[in-house]
């Protein structure tokens, strides 16, 4: 995105992969602000991925980043042709990341990179620099979710209705996070994001 001296630097043109909630609320900050986002480039958004092969295409021929507001399975699906591209990728569904290599593998893919968000975790960076400086021994990341947010496919029958039948706090998985975004992979980003 190299610009004459004095010229606005060209729009950032960027896609979502990803139609639900997150997405509309990317669009609709996006339009609030009129394309800017403060000092950076303006922003164009060129479309949207969904599991149609010809929208990847498409977005692939056409933006500089991706945007991911989908899912992990979404991030492992199409994560690698992204970055063989040469296109950038924002993860928000950062479990994906949650086995030992998976986030090196992604970035090995190709020349795209790879971008994490850190969703609800405010301080992220503060953890990752005490980790990185040997001032961690744990960390311990407690979760609370309605009851109907946790049933799974994998639970039986007698599961599902136990867990919906909860009136107070339970505690229904203890575990690393590779494990926890495996049981509950729409619920766990957080704990991966601050495992990795």
């Amino acid at each position: 995105m190299s610009t004459a001296a004095g010229a606005a630097p060209a729009p950032l043109r960027f896609a979502i992969l990803g139609n639900g909630a997150i997405a509309a609320e990317i669009l609709r900050l996006v339009a609030e602000r009129g394309g800017h986002a403060g000092p950076t480039p303006s922003l164009d958004f060129v479309g949207t991925v969904s599991r149609d092969p010809a929208t990847l295409d498409a977005a692939l021929a056409q933006a500089d980043v991706i945007v991911e507001a989908a899912s992990v399975g979404a991030v492992r699906e199409f994560g690698p042709r992204i970055v063989a591209a040469g296109i950038d990728i924002v993860v928000a569904s950062v479990g994906a990341f949650a086995a030992p290599d998976a986030l090196s593998a992604l970035r090995a893919a190709g020349t795209g990179r790879v971008h994490l968000t850190s969703g609800a975790i405010g301080g992220l960076d503060v953890l990752a620099a005490a980790g990185r400086t040997g001032g961690l021994d744990e960390v311990l990341v407690r979760s609370r979710k309605l009851p109907a947010s946790l049933v799974q496919d994998w639970m039986s029958e007698a599961e599902r209705s136990d867990l919906l039948a909860l009136t107070a706090p339970q505690t229904l998985f203890s575990g690393t996070p590779a494990e926890a975004i495996e049981h509950f992979p729409s619920s766990l980003n957080v704990a991966v994001a601050v495992g990795l």
